[in-house]
């Protein structure tokens, strides 16, 4: 290693300690994610900008006014079960993100692609078949998909849709005077027997869709079963989208869903974290629990740069946030 680069590394160790991660045992980890062991020159000059960039909006980050007053919702009860520190720092400051810094599983799109699915399936297969501008080729690959994906949509296609939330985009209109919290579903469908069912979309960054339900999307989803009775929902399910359509059909777009149904697990556990979501907000304070923190979750966290719980060495936890 030159002896700039050498200096500069030293530099880099600084800047990585004042980031949060003094005598933090996720230091290492941070190193390699941003291949501190693979510098040169310029590579070291870049982060040395990158660092000092982040360090700057670590002393100096932009408050927002926290009312205490204020209707919790149902997506921010989400983020507290995703992580109750991001819910404190969203709740104190107005982010700035990095490119590096991206929403790992819980970004919502500005449309329903379920209906936009629903509605490319309800398209009679004759009709792109009859098309001379469309090839052989691609009509065997669109019935192909259509066929496939049918069993998936076939409730939603079969159902009413009765509650449509997009057309509601900034106005949590259900409201729980039991827990005062407020909510908006994306959508809901009633079947020909008269079962509800609560849809959420989420969309997924990565190319890879979640092979999992994410707790945090599971009680987003089961807020609109146990707490607006006025839905009288008894399903939930959850769509979750891949980031970019990869053909040029409506039905290119990856998928996967996920269906909840009433249970005694699930009522028992969405009440234990609403419970502690409520109680958070109650007493302004808490006992962050180190040993739930995943690096790689941390790493990608739009909360990262303000967030002084990364290190794992703290414990306490306020709202709003203190550093």
């Amino acid at each position: 290693m030159a002896t700039g680069t050498i200096k500069q590394a030293k530099f880099i160790l600084d800047l990585v300690d004042q980031y949060g991660y003094r005598d933090s045992p996720f230091k290492d980890y941070f190193l390699k994610r941003i291949n501190f062991d693979y510098l040169d020159v310029i590579r070291a000059s870049e982060l040395i900008d990158w660092l000092l960039k982040l360090n700057k909006q670590k002393k100096f980050p932009k408050r927002r006014y926290f009312d205490h007053q204020k209707t919790p919702i149902v997506q921010e009860l989400a983020q507290y079960v995703f992580c109750p520190v991001s819910y404190s720092i969203k709740k104190t400051f107005i982010l700035e993100n990095t490119e590096d810094e991206m929403p790992i599983d819980d970004v919502e799109p500005r449309e329903s692609y379920l209906l936009k699915r629903i509605k490319s399936l309800k398209t009679p297969i004759e009709n792109v078949l009859k098309n001379p501008q469309i090839n052989d080729k691609v009509k065997m690959y669109y019935k192909k998909i259509i066929e496939n994906q049918f069993h998936d949509f076939k409730p939603f296609i079969e159902s009413k849709l009765i509650f449509d939330g997009y057309a509601f985009p900034k106005e949590y209109i259900l409201y729980n005077s039991e827990y005062n919290i407020k909510g908006r579903p994306h959508l809901v469908f009633e079947d020909s027997s008269g079962v509800r069912t609560a849809v959420i979309e989420k969309v997924s960054y990565k190319k890879t869709i979640p092979d999992i339900v994410w707790l945090n999307n599971r009680i987003q989803a089961l807020s609109y079963v146990y707490l607006f009775g006025k839905l009288n929902c008894s399903k939930a399910s959850i769509f979750y989208w891949g980031w970019e359509n990869e053909g040029v059909w409506d039905t290119d777009r990856k998928y996967r869903v996920y269906h909840l149904d009433k249970t005694d697990f699930h009522r028992e556990l969405f009440r234990n974290y609403l419970n502690d979501f409520l109680k958070f907000i109650k007493e302004s304070k808490m006992t962050f629990n180190s040993s739930t923190i995943n690096p790689e979750k941390c790493y990608k966290c739009s909360c990262r740069t303000l967030c002084d719980h990364k290190s794992g060495l703290s414990r306490g936890l306020t709202l709003p946030y203190i550093s």
